[in-house]
């Protein structure tokens, strides 16, 4: 028997990365004329250690490791081949790990297999062409392995930091909307407390919100306003003034108008009003126009006592 084949990655040997010269092999047997023919005969083709036992090969690995390959010899004083084999896994997950013995029993072949991360079991004497097959296998396990890590790693980076920037953004998000919120506020209490009536008008000059004073003016609540123009709101001598004002701030040909005229009160009774029209500089379907409605009833009452006592 020459060797046994056991665990190995799927990815067929053509698709596999070359050997690199940095990553070394570890041959450990506590006989030194085997070490040195190893040597000899690899150190050309690979970049060969070797350890003089396995608590030389520990110390080692300690030392210089991590190893792409270790090859250890079974039968060893103090420790056996499985045993150290074992030790190396331990400290070094990724290594890929051949037995090399003149001991091929049955029951050692069998533990081999059972251990089940021995990537090759090999009998002395080995032939070279085994010998370096089974080192290239090892070689191109030890560089799938570190590979698949390096992957997950840089994969694993890219998600933190795409959930760094989902927090940059979802910090960013929250600023803007508390900047939002806060001049919505600010805009809200000045349309609010504004001395004069302001509606803002759609393209079809309907009142879409008025503020507090429009209200107090007309007397009218905002439900009662809804879907109304201010066409709707003059009185009908003045409705077509309102009506031809719109229309130009529609079609361009105005950026502003200004007019006086008569309104009616929830009551019944009548007021006298200044309407100043702007075309919104963001104007859109929802969004055309500014109207500011100034109530003058009062000033005309006076200037008509003024010129009825001259």
């Amino acid at each position: 028997m020459q060797e046994s084949s056991l665990a190995e990655p799927e990815a067929s040997r053509e698709n596999q990365p070359e050997a690199l010269p940095s990553e070394s092999i570890l041959f450990v047997d506590d006989e030194p004329q085997a070490l040195s023919a190893f040597e000899r005969q690899l150190r050309t083709r690979f970049c060969v250690s070797t350890a003089a036992g396995s608590f030389e090969g520990l110390r080692a690995v300690e030392r210089n490791g991590p190893f792409a390959v270790v090859v250890s010899d079974l039968r060893m004083p103090g420790m056996d081949g499985f045993q150290f084999l074992e030790r190396v896994r331990s400290q070094s997950p990724d290594t890929a790990r051949i037995i090399l013995t003149g001991h091929a029993d049955l029951p050692t072949v069998i533990q081999a297999v059972n251990a089940g991360d021995i990537l090759r079991f090999l009998q002395k004497p080995c032939s070279p062409e085994a010998l370096e097959e089974g080192l290239q296998a090892g070689l191109r396990q030890y560089q799938w392995i570190v590979g698949e890590r390096r992957s997950a790693e840089e994969a694993r980076q890219k998600l933190t930091e795409m959930h760094r920037e989902i927090d940059i953004s979802k910090a960013t998000i929250a600023c803007v909307e508390s900047a939002l919120a806060q001049s919505d506020t600010r805009f809200h209490a000045t349309f609010d407390r504004a001395p004069v009536g302001i509606c803002l008008l759609t393209s079809d000059g309907r009142i879409v919100e008025s503020n507090d004073s429009f209200h107090r003016m007309i007397g009218f609540s905002r439900d009662e306003l809804s879907d109304a123009t201010l066409a709707d709101w003059a009185k009908r001598e003045d409705r077509r003034q309102v009506e031809e004002c719109f229309e130009n701030l529609v079609n361009g040909s105005q950026e502003r108008c200004q007019f006086v005229g008569s309104y009616r009160r929830d009551d019944g009774h009548s007021g006298c009003v200044r309407i100043t029209i702007c075309r919104s500089p963001i104007a859109t379907r929802e969004l055309l126009a500014i109207a500011m409605v100034e109530d003058i009833t009062e000033n005309r009452r006076l200037e008509e006592q003024f010129l009825h006592a001259q």
